[in-house]
């Protein structure tokens, strides 16, 4: 279920990062712009957990960055290659 929903806030957020783009009248591609935001998401989540691991001490010192690592980064990793295929396909036609 956390899989999902990072999901969708990955794709609601690059959705209105497309559609502001749009409305700017820019020419960029809506799957280089997706690719973009995933990207900066997925180094958001890596930073995050570096941070975390390098500062929190205690009995449960870096389980914050460990189950962002483990619930964000494959939903990142996943969605850039959803992106990579569907832009493959679309480019062919």
């Amino acid at each position: 279920m956390y899989f999902v929903l990072v999901a969708l806030a990955i794709i609601l957020v690059a959705a209105v990062v497309i559609a502001i783009s749009r409305s700017m009248g820019s020419k960029v591609s809506p799957f280089l712009l997706f690719g973009i935001v995933d990207i900066f998401f997925g180094l958001l989540i890596l930073s995050y957990a570096l941070f975390d691991f390098h500062t929190a001490t205690g009995e449960f010192a870096g389980i914050l960055g460990t189950v962002a690592l483990m619930i964000g980064e494959p939903v990142v990793l996943v969605l850039l290659l959803a992106d990579v295929i569907v832009w493959l396909i679309k480019r062919e036609r």
